[in-house]
């Protein structure tokens, strides 16, 4: 038993993430009893500018990884068009290595020409978004600046190497990634202990959070390089195959709009708040943001873990092993984030209280709104997800729409509604796309809408209804 949970990518996925977690908390209360409020505001305003410029890479990133997952499922490269339309179990296990290395070649290529352009575009989203806030603090202008290149330049770094996780994750070592992943930023945690209690201030902070992130992507580094070995593939050096970087760009350039829009509407909230509401408000605002990021990432993490698997059932045409391991994955994905909601609002309050910190959760309002508006997002974003699985991309036209919606929103009813109508706008924006989820979604499942989710999402939305009832009330 204990050696099958060790081996569980999920079980990995959350000690790594609970790790993380546990140490992104940790900071929070430091960041916001020892640095000023326009330090704080610069401090979380970074690390949203970073999660918006990685849309650039992980379109890429997600067809790479479900490339890696079929060729080494088995399914030919001719295959890869008319996955869609498998509904039959295909017995060929044995993957063909000349084109798994023809695709890692070409993935190595696309890294360095994605680090390039990643560095490129984040210097001047960077410059732009922060220039006002930190113009905002009184002393040590410097320091803030100096916080944001070692961000930028680590960041840089992490892209790159990024391609030895995404071919780690293809041949199915997610549970390895997790536990290596876990074990470092364990390790980590005790020099970031170190700096957030001796000497605290915006670099020293920023600077040991990059340190251990470059360490762990090392590390995979040196994993890959092994596995790689162990597999007899031997990936040249800017070794370009127009074929498959053809077949490939049909499904990136997709998943690069989606992931660009998605990050954009996910974190733009962040800049524009940052820019145009006070600073008290604005760091309420971000770190009642970040906290639901860090219960968005979770929830994610666990939907991510299984995607390999998910991708080779979905290659091989295995709909009887996939539609059961599909709705596992979504019990375990929203019981996460249930659990983690409720934790946040029973234990949230108290635990600021403790920390005395100078800075506030959001209104219950705006926690309220925070959470169906992610567990939609976790809806959609995981329906489309699982398509993308199958080759059929379709979030590359439902995000942009939900985007449009919610720019209007935003634009029409922020001055009416305050720092509420960014979770609001995201919710009108899932809203509006669900019907092309519905009618273009499940069919490829070969069900519907009603009798897969009767027992997935709609009691789950209940549930958190109920909650959110009882929170408001009582």
């Amino acid at each position: 038993m204990f050696r099958s949970l060790f081996k569980s990518a999920i079980i990995s996925s959350w000690f790594n993430s609970g790790v993380m977690m546990f140490s992104s908390f940790l900071a929070i209360p430091v960041v916001i009893t020892k640095l000023s409020i326009e330090e704080i505001n610069v401090f979380f305003l970074i690390g949203t500018l970073v999660s918006i410029s990685k849309g650039l890479s992980n379109g890429f990133a997600s067809t790479f990884m479900r490339f890696i997952s079929y060729s080494y499922s088995g399914v030919k490269l001719s295959d890869f068009r008319t996955i869609k339309n498998k509904n039959t179990k295909d017995l060929n296990s044995r993957y063909n290595a000349q084109e798994l290395k023809m695709v890692l070649e070409v993935m190595k290529v696309m890294y360095v020409i994605l680090s390039i352009l990643f560095l490129l575009g984040l210097s001047l989203t960077g410059y732009l978004a922060l220039n006002k806030p930190i113009g905002a603090i009184e002393v040590n202008q410097d320091n803030a600046w100096t916080a944001w290149y070692i961000v930028l330049i680590v960041s840089t770094c992490n892209l790159y190497l990024g391609y030895y996780n995404i071919f780690l994750m293809g041949i199915k070592k997610i549970a390895l990634i997790q536990k290596i992943s876990g074990f470092i930023n364990l390790i980590g945690l005790g020099f970031i202990l170190m700096v957030l209690f001796i000497y605290p201030n915006l670099v020293s902070i920023v600077f040991v959070y990059q340190l251990v992130a470059l360490s762990t992507a090392l590390s995979l580094f040196f994993i890959a390089s092994k596995e790689l070995k162990n597999l007899d593939l031997t990936i040249g050096n800017f070794k370009f195959h127009y074929p498959v970087f053809i077949l490939v760009w049909e499904s990136a350039w997709k998943s690069t709009i989606t992931n660009i829009s998605s990050n954009i509407i996910n974190n733009i909230s962040g800049i524009l708040v940052a820019n145009y509401f006070n600073t008290a408000q604005s760091a309420s605002f971000l770190f009642t943001q970040r906290i639901f990021n860090v219960i968005e990432s979770f929830t994610q993490t666990t939907f991510h873990a299984r995607l390999p698997v998910i991708a080779s059932l979905r290659g091989k045409g295995d709909l009887i092993k996939l539609v059961p391991y599909l709705k596992q994955t979504h019990y375990f994905c929203y019981a996460v984030f249930t659990i983690l909601y409720l934790s946040l609002i029973i234990f949230g309050d108290t635990i600021l209280l403790f920390i005395s910190t100078g800075v506030e959760l959001g209104s219950i309002n705006l926690l309220i709104l925070f959470s169906f508006s992610i567990l939609l997002r976790r809806w959609s974003g995981i329906s489309m997800g699982i398509s993308n699985q199958a080759n059929y991309i379709l979030d590359y036209i439902t995000v942009p729409i939900s985007g449009i919606v919610f720019f209007i929103i935003v634009f029409l009813f922020q001055n009416q509604l305050g720092v509420n109508v960014y979770p609001i706008a995201q919710i009108i924006g899932v809203i509006f796309v669900s019907p092309i989820i519905i009618i273009k979604f499940y069919p490829i499942l070969e069900t519907t809408f009603i009798k897969y989710e009767k027992n997935v999402i709609i009691p789950t939305f209940c549930l958190l209804a109920i909650i959110n009832i009882i929170y408001y009330f009582v």
